[in-house]
């Protein structure tokens, strides 16, 4: 997986955590962005558009995981992290 790849289902599992928990994980909006943003996931395999394109808006959309991408942030979720790591995480200086 790849660096842009890791970083948007971390998004996603921040995202989920903190908004979405007891939703199917696959139906949450767990991305929001351009298409072009969340290409690295969607030719992964890993979310997929779960609404249309919004043009006035800059191609924004929302995003949703895919079971490839849910099992990934599940088993995040089963090691016991939440949107708490992630924003920890966010807020690290990086080297």
């Amino acid at each position: 997986m790849g660096t842009r790849q890791r970083a948007l289902l971390r998004e996603a599992l921040r995202r989920y955590t903190l908004y979405c928990e007891g939703e199917r994980i696959t139906n949450a909006w767990t991305g929001l962005g351009s298409t072009s943003r969340f290409a690295p996931v969607v030719k992964a395999g890993y979310m997929e558009a779960a609404t249309g394109l919004k043009p006035h808006y800059n191609n924004t959309q929302y995003w949703r995981l895919t079971e490839k991408g849910a099992a990934i942030v599940r088993a995040w979720m089963e090691a016991g992290e939440d949107y708490h790591t992630v924003e920890r995480e966010q807020r690290m200086p990086r080297a």
